[in-house]
């Protein structure tokens, strides 16, 4: 048996019971909210940016695998999710409104609407598209829910780094949307600016002037070109090969990656979230020479796996996560049956 066939084998095994997971109860409640892990002991919250990968999955798994059962789950979470967005287009949570988690959220409505033909407000879809545009133009993160600029220590999720490079793909999905080409300009504008000031020797950091490396957002990043590689818009093997490596190097010898790097100060922990982005990428840019790496990640994913078969978000962790388990799904439907680079989650 090959490398790469062998490291097929964990996807299989899990691929059932983690497609059931993203569909019971506990994680997707009967009114479509979706939640951000399962802990009895930590409770989880409402959280729309999780909402909105799972409908950009579920509608293509739907759709393309022959999961027809997942339409109902989409059906209710699309619904939920249009009444969340706030007055100003935005969504996010704890009185913040976020660019990437509004991204997230119109992405998904509009693979919901592409695939499955379901029904998407137009008027959501204009006041979100204006809340990007105007967030995206002046390079904000993070707004209060009136509008407001905040005043909060720098962090990876607001400021304006490595992880917006993952916008394009909602910039690009309004462009197809709307037919306008600002949006799909200004996502190769971001694309370049992020490359430029957060970028260097196969590592994305996490913001300008910066050394630290918080390992989701690299991979954020990454994604974001995986992206519009695949949609023609710029060539980024270099990049995408060099982060591959990065990733590569990063792993531990159970398969794991840790969730900061160059961040002395920070508390580490083995992530699934960043596990499973990293698998993608692997599969992605180059199957067979990153085949040991993408192996020893399924194995990882597979001890975090909970009785519901949900994934842990850690090796110390007791939450069952929603975004790392979406991440961890598409990455065995990769593994299984092909790329899918143009609708990644």
């Amino acid at each position: 048996m090959s490398s790469v066939e062998s490291a097929i084998l964990p996807t299989r095994e899990m691929q059932t019971g983690l497609v059931h997971f993203l569909t019971c109860s506990k994680i997707v409640c009967n009114s479509g909210y979706i939640y951000s892990w399962i802990n009895p002991n930590h409770p989880g919250f409402v959280y729309p940016e999780a909402m909105g990968l799972y409908l950009t999955l579920v509608s293509q798994l739907s759709l393309q695998r022959n999961y027809r059962y997942l339409a109902e789950q989409a059906h209710a979470v699309a619904n939920s999710l249009q009444h969340l967005t706030s007055p100003l287009g935005g969504i996010g949570k704890n009185e913040k409104l976020y660019l990437f988690d509004t991204c997230m959220a119109v992405n998904g409505l509009l693979t919901y609407k592409k695939y499955l033909n379901g029904y998407v407000n137009p008027t959501v879809v204009a006041d979100m598209s204006r809340f990007i545009m105007k967030m995206a133009q002046q390079r904000l993160a993070v707004v209060a829910d009136n509008g407001s600029l905040l005043e909060i220590q720098p962090h990876w999720s607001s400021v304006f780094g490595a992880s917006m490079l993952k916008t394009v793909i909602a910039l690009d999905a309004l462009a197809v949307e709307t037919g306008e080409h600002y949006f799909s300009d200004l996502a190769l504008e971001i694309a370049e600016e992020v490359v430029r000031e957060c970028y260097s020797d196969g590592v994305f950091h996490v913001f300008p002037e910066t050394t630290i490396v918080y390992c989701h957002a690299h991979c954020y990043a990454l994604e974001g070109l995986l992206y519009l590689h695949s949609r023609g818009y710029l060539e980024a093997t270099e990049i995408l090969s060099a982060g591959a490596q990065s990733l590569q190097r990063w792993q531990n010898s159970d398969g794991s990656l840790f969730n900061w790097y160059n961040a002395p100060s920070r508390e580490l922990c083995k992530v699934c979230d960043a596990t499973a982005q990293a698998l993608r990428i692997w599969i992605a840019v180059d199957r067979d020479r990153f085949a040991e790496a993408i192996n020893k990640g399924f194995t990882f994913l597979l001890s975090l796996r909970s009785p519901d078969f949900g994934l842990y978000y850690c090796d110390r962790s007791l939450d069952v996560n929603s975004w790392a388990s979406i991440f961890a799904t598409q990455a065995m439907d990769w593994s299984l049956n092909g790329v899918q680079s143009d609708c990644i989650v």
